[in-house]
């Protein structure tokens, strides 16, 4: 089988996907990660070492953040909703997640 340039007669889907250009994140993904910011983080970070805060309550500040930074994206109810979802999703059903959230302020 004899591939095709992106775009040339017959070329197929697979071809469009391999013409993406990386290098650029995608706004949404963007604009969430952008609420992991240093000082942010900082905060969460000091609060547990100073033992004002466990695992748990670290863990549902960073998701706050990131929801929040959605939310000032203009992420709409039900995305928020869905972002919330997923990460709370990911923490308990990932089984490295779950050991990494379970260690913290140890």
């Amino acid at each position: 089988m004899k591939i095709k340039p992106p775009g040339s007669p017959g070329s197929t889907g697979i071809d469009k996907i391999a013409s993406v250009d990386h290098r650029e994140p995608a706004s949404g993904a963007a604009g969430v990660g952008a609420a992991l910011n240093a000082g942010d983080l900082e905060s969460v970070v000091q609060a547990l070492e100073a033992g004002t805060i466990q695992g748990p309550e670290a863990v549902d500040r960073i998701i706050e953040l990131a929801v929040s930074r959605a939310e000032a994206a203009g992420v709409n109810a039900s995305g928020i909703a869905e972002l919330r979802s997923n990460l709370l999703d990911f923490i308990e059903n990932d089984p490295y997640l779950k050991s990494l959230v379970s260690r913290l302020g140890e």
